[in-house]
């Protein structure tokens, strides 16, 4: 359920990129979301090719990939590193280059404060004049989208 939205996500961003589109990915996270997730995984169809056994195993491995979704949303830590960590990689503490590392916790105060203006966006632990002319809008939108679904 969750690879193939990222799958997705990475094809979008790397054709928009091909094309010469500057194209970034911004995830926003929710805890309602888990809630939704977990439903749609508990109530998903049932497999009837796999054995009781084989069901719950694959219900555990989806707990156990949803957790780890929700653990990349919340960590404070190299977002970079925790990917590779899922991955059994080693790696350097920091990468330098996500935006934890790079200090950017705009996200939680952004979600605490649930902008709608470009004034309240300014608001935002974070959120300086550069960055507000460059990703103001979008935010916004994201969060106008979000709100209405």
């Amino acid at each position: 359920m969750i690879s193939p939205l990222i799958s997705l996500m990475k094809d979008q961003v790397m054709a928009l990129k091909a094309l010469g589109i500057p194209a970034d990915c911004i995830l926003l996270y929710a805890p309602k979301d888990v809630t939704t997730a977990q439903y749609l995984l508990q109530y998903s169809g049932e497999n009837d090719a796999l054995t009781p056994q084989e069901r719950a195993e694959v219900a555990r491995q989806d707990a156990r990939r949803l957790d780890a979704m929700v653990g990349y949303c919340k960590t404070t830590d190299c977002l970079r590193g925790y990917i590779l960590d899922y991955f059994g990689q080693e790696h350097d503490d920091t990468c330098g280059s996500c935006g934890n590392c790079r200090g950017m916790f705009a996200m939680e105060d952004m979600a605490a404060k649930c902008p709608r203006t470009m004034e309240e966006m300014g608001e935002v632990s974070g959120v300086g004049q550069k960055k507000l002319e460059k990703y103001g809008e979008v935010f916004l939108q994201a969060i106008a989208d979000y709100e209405k679904a």
